[in-house]
């Protein structure tokens, strides 16, 4: 009851509690956790607009193994200014604290009231780099999908409306372009 939940300076000290209490909350989520966020991967040659061959996969989140990216993240948060991954676990505890107390989230309300004078989008965007300790197996080094399927996944008329600054983008905009130039050409 006695958290400042605004005050930044206040919250960075007692991050580490935050952070305790999310892990123990994953912890014995585990037994009932449930699927929650769907990521898609892609893969060019190097950074280059040029689809690689082992190209297209997904992976299915489940809402603990979620949180873990925010607890894993927060950690490395030891200084101001709170970073997003510790903002939004502030956000889910103080939203679980006020359920258990008052038996009511309210969410938009916490999330707009704490934002430590920073923007709060993209809350849950993770680089590449703090998603790979999570993503080892087979199919994240080796995704199933090639790159000659990317019409597959991509109505090839939809590639039309793409933005090509955005390496994906580009790299499709570029497949469909060769695909076209391939079927020509034959």
């Amino acid at each position: 009851m006695d958290y400042e939940w605004k005050n930044e300076t206040f919250m960075l000290k007692h991050l580490q509690c935050v952070i305790s209490a999310a892990e123990e909350i994953a912890l014995k989520g585990i037994p009932s956790q449930a699927p929650f966020a769907l990521t898609a991967i892609w893969r060019t040659k190097g950074q280059a607009s040029i689809l690689d061959t082992e190209c297209f996969d997904a992976f299915v989140w489940s809402d603990m193994a979620f949180v873990q990216l925010f607890i894993d993240a927060a950690r490395r948060n030891d200084k101001p200014p709170i970073s997003r991954p510790s903002r939004s676990l502030i956000w889910l505890i103080k939203a679980l604290f006020d359920y258990s107390a008052q038996g009511i989230v309210t969410f938009e309300k916490t999330r707009s009231e704490i934002t430590y004078g920073a923007q709060t989008d993209k809350a849950g965007s993770f680089s590449g780099e703090s998603l790979s300790p999570f993503l080892q197996g087979n199919t994240f080094l080796h995704p199933r999908i090639p790159d000659v399927d990317y019409s597959k996944i991509v109505d090839p008329s939809g590639i039309d409306l793409l933005k090509p600054e955005r390496r994906l983008d580009g790299a499709l905009v570029s497949a469909k372009t060769l695909g076209s130039y391939i079927s020509i050409s034959q």
